[in-house]
């Protein structure tokens, strides 16, 4: 009887190069582990905490209106994050044609859709999906363009502390625009030339 030698366990460990998901990529499969630690934090009661860390996002699409589209962010953490999703920085709008599923994976990593139901141009915009536990916070944004006429979303009342910075998004839909003009009091205020 020969003796076997002791069993030897491998895995891969990948450089950073590898874990991270290029910036111009919107897909990593599989959705590859890491050995290296990613901002890692312990909290008060002794357990790990680390922030999202978005390992699959979706990318910019242009489509006809009619069809269905689907989104999709895929986060790790720990605490598992939850998703939330924005259209030009507001709540995703509240309707049948919209819905957000969430599931954890074996891996436990969190896989979240954004299920948009027959497109209209109107659907167009800006969305994110923002992934969220106790270490903080990642979110990705992309645009989704619809072609159609041009079409501004109420935009709700903005309220600012004078002498800070402020950040207003023109929730526009409809593909292509040319020009997208800002106006205070009739007066032309900024005027943002279009490129795709």
């Amino acid at each position: 009887m020969t003796a076997r030698p002791p069993a030897r366990l491998t895995h891969r460990v990948f450089a950073d190069s590898e874990r991270r998901a290029p910036a111009n990529r919107s897909r990593r499969a599989p959705y590859a582990r890491s050995a290296h630690t990613h901002d890692t934090d312990w909290n008060f009661t002794g357990t790990r905490e680390s922030k999202p860390e978005l390992v699959y996002w979706f990318s910019e699409q242009t489509l006809q209106p009619g069809p269905s589209v689907s989104l999709k962010c895929v986060a790790m953490g720990h605490p598992p994050p939850q998703f939330t999703w924005t259209l030009d920085g507001f709540p995703i709008p509240t309707n049948s044609r919209f819905m957000v599923g969430q599931h954890v994976t074996l891996q436990d990593d969190v896989v979240s859709h954004l299920n948009i139901s027959r497109v209209t141009e109107q659907d167009g915009g800006e969305y994110a999906c923002v992934a969220t536990n106790t270490a903080g916070r990642a979110l990705h944004a992309a645009r989704v363009n619809v072609y159609g006429l041009p079409f501004i979303r109420e935009m709700p009342k903005v309220t600012a502390v004078a002498g800070s910075d402020l950040v207003i998004k023109c929730p526009v839909a409809g593909y292509p625009i040319e020009t997208i003009t800002w106006e205070r009091e009739n007066n032309l205020y900024f005027k943002r030339f279009w490129s795709s």
